[in-house]
């Protein structure tokens, strides 16, 4: 599982495209790509939104159970962090929807500000 290493290269191809297209606003190779990576970024939110909703419907038990897995171990803070913030939002296919649409026009999920998607679709 490396959901974290995921996060942060497509963080980082998002930064540095950022930084292309600042250069050179009319750089078509720039723009393609960008326009790639925040289709990654809207896909691995609603993969998270996907897996933070299994994770608010595990009982405190088995999700203990699956954080002492081998493997899992690893990245237990990371996982119990995700499940905590996940019980404040919205339902998943709401949540979903706003990455969707809110990333798409470089709207932050949930707030209606224009922000820059690897900052917060992640």
């Amino acid at each position: 599982m490396d959901l974290q290493k995921t996060y942060e290269e497509l963080h980082l191809a998002g930064a540095f495209i950022s930084c292309l297209t600042s250069q050179n606003v009319n750089d078509e190779e720039a723009l393609r790509i960008d326009a790639e990576i925040d289709e990654m970024g809207s896909k691995w939110g609603m993969l998270k939104a996907s897996l933070e909703s299994w994770s608010v419907k595990q009982s405190n038990v088995e999700w203990k159970k699956l954080l002492d897995k081998k493997g899992v171990s690893d990245i237990s803070f990371y996982l119990d962090e995700m499940r905590t913030k996940a019980k404040l939002k919205m339902p998943e296919e709401m949540e979903k929807i706003s990455y969707r649409v809110g990333c798409q026009m470089g709207i932050m999920p949930g707030t209606g500000f224009m922000i820059r998607w690897p900052a917060i679709c992640g």
